[in-house]
């Protein structure tokens, strides 16, 4: 099943539409038009995942349940940035990355208990580094430390929170303090498909190299690369995270292998 979106921003409103897809039928199981105030958008996430779950019979997880009910309302204009910021991030090239930094900046003068423009800030700093972007230098993993930790501290119970921390402490070579933080933010959303790439990712770091020269993974490595694959199959780690599989299916069996041509 696919959800399909349309958003658009009438001033200080946000109108959605929403559509809930049987991908092999094109079948639409449920469709929902709502309108709120650009400060409400939490509230209307919520209200679109509640009528999901109720319109495929399952219940959410207690914790992920406690999650949803206890956000409040956003400051509109600082969510706007942060989510300019976040389209800015995703175009991945030093130009935009400055820019999208900024409106991060700017959103949390506006609301600084906007947990998540910490979180992308952080990344912002470590991403910035690792592509040698505008000069930047090792102090760079350290900000990105410093930012992801502010993040969670902010607000321990967002998964992208947990996720920040996780990639910088990842970035830093500290393989299983990333793995726990990723573990947690899977806790908190069970459907958040970065966590679980990351997760793979401070796996891989642990893998080591048989007798026979074959990558030896550790304990649910393959696990968390085959969940991150279900729920985001195109998503913007998919490519690594098959080449990765491909990697280790002569150590392991996988779900991703490509099948032998017959002769």
């Amino acid at each position: 099943m696919v959800l399909t979106a349309t958003l658009l921003r009438d001033g200080p409103r946000l109108r959605v539409n929403a559509q809930l897809v049987e991908a092999p039928s094109g079948s639409i199981l449920w469709t929902e038009n709502s309108e709120v105030p650009l400060g409400d958008i939490f509230a209307l996430q919520d209200e679109v995942t509640q009528k999901i779950v109720a319109a495929l019979e399952v219940s959410l997880a207690g914790e992920e349940r406690a999650r949803h009910k206890e956000r409040g309302k956003v400051n509109g204009e600082a969510y706007d940035y942060f989510m300019r910021a976040r389209s800015l991030l995703l175009q991945f090239n030093a130009a935009a990355l400055l820019e999208a930094r900024a409106m991060l900046g700017r959103a949390l003068e506006i609301d600084p208990g906007l947990a998540q423009a910490y979180a992308y800030l952080a990344i912002s700093y470590g991403t910035e580094y690792l592509n040698g972007w505008n000069n930047a230098g090792p102090d760079h993993l350290e900000k990105c430390l410093e930012l992801a930790r502010k993040a969670y501290e902010t607000d321990d119970s967002e998964p992208l929170s947990c996720n920040a921390v996780a990639i910088a402490l990842m970035w830093n070579r500290r393989l299983d303090e990333a793995e726990a933080l990723a573990r947690r933010a899977i806790e908190l959303d069970p459907n958040f498909p970065d966590a679980y790439y990351l997760e793979a990712q401070a796996l891989l770091g642990k893998a080591t190299l048989g007798s026979d020269g074959k990558v030896q993974p550790v304990p649910g490595t393959v696990e968390a690369l085959q969940k991150y694959l279900e729920l985001d199959p195109n998503g913007k780690f998919a490519g690594a995270a098959k080449q990765s599989l491909e990697l280790l299916k002569g150590s392991v069996q996988t779900s991703y292998s490509k099948k032998k041509k017959k002769g």
